[in-house]
């Protein structure tokens, strides 16, 4: 149900006609003007394996800029409660798509007052227009959203996720005049919300996260493929 109400209200803000109405008023410096806080707000509804693809370049810019802030923006089907303890990111703020006009108040509060938004979203025209509220945003362009970002990495489906996001982070820091560290597609990091139960994993660990809920049945794989590539990872000396 929440996913399906979510879907919903994007397509309210898919109208073309209040999204340019928005952005008009949004040009005046008044409604958006350039700050230079430290913060870095990060856009990101769903899901566990996109926020996953999401963290290496949050990794990267905390790396070279320890003093900023990085607030991720998301939903409670990225299993926020994971990434709170992955330490990585400084705070998350819940969109609860069950009370969506109190949680767009907030997100456009939060984006607003920051220094610089990055829209990691490539589907969502909620999270578009959150992020123009923010002085400087950057966002990924599509064939249906990204248009009336203030600076725009076109997307790219033959290109992997953590690359592209990569990409909104580079030119997000050129923007601001910040380094950023090299890509490290590995997140040493995350092994330590793995190891806080009574689970102790050795050195070589590869988890296998299927995710695919309903609406994206078709993206599933069948069992034995999993099978198939279990095997392989135990033979290779892997724990899975």
């Amino acid at each position: 149900m929440p996913l399906k109400l979510m879907k919903f209200l994007d397509k309210f803000f898919r109208f073309s006609t209040l999204i340019l109405i928005f952005v008009r008023i949004l040009s005046f410096k008044s409604f958006r003007s350039v700050k230079n806080n430290k913060v870095f707000v990060v856009i990101k509804l769903s899901a566990m394996g996109d926020l996953l693809c999401l963290l290496p370049s949050i990794e990267a810019f905390k790396k070279e800029n320890p003093e900023y802030r990085v607030v991720v923006i998301t939903t409670k089907r990225s299993n926020p409660e994971f990434w709170q303890k992955a330490g990585i990111v400084d705070n998350l703020q819940i969109f609860n798509i069950r009370s969506p006009f109190i949680s767009l108040y907030r997100a456009i509060r939060l984006t607003s007052s920051a220094e610089i938004c990055i829209d990691a979203d490539q589907y969502y025209q909620i999270s578009q227009f959150v992020a123009l509220f923010c002085g400087r945003n950057v966002g990924f362009r599509t064939p249906i959203k990204g248009k009336f970002f203030d600076y725009q990495v076109t997307y790219s489906g033959t290109l992997n996720e953590k690359i592209l996001f990569y990409k909104l982070f580079e030119t997000s820091c050129s923007v601001t005049n910040v380094n950023l560290a090299p890509l490290n597609p590995i997140l040493p990091a995350l092994g330590k919300t793995s190891t806080e139960g009574n689970c102790h994993f050795p050195d070589k660990v590869i988890c296998l996260y299927p995710g695919s809920s309903k609406n994206a049945a078709f993206r599933r794989w069948h069992i034995e493929n999993y099978l198939n590539l279990a095997n392989l990872i135990v033979d290779a000396n892997y724990r899975c």
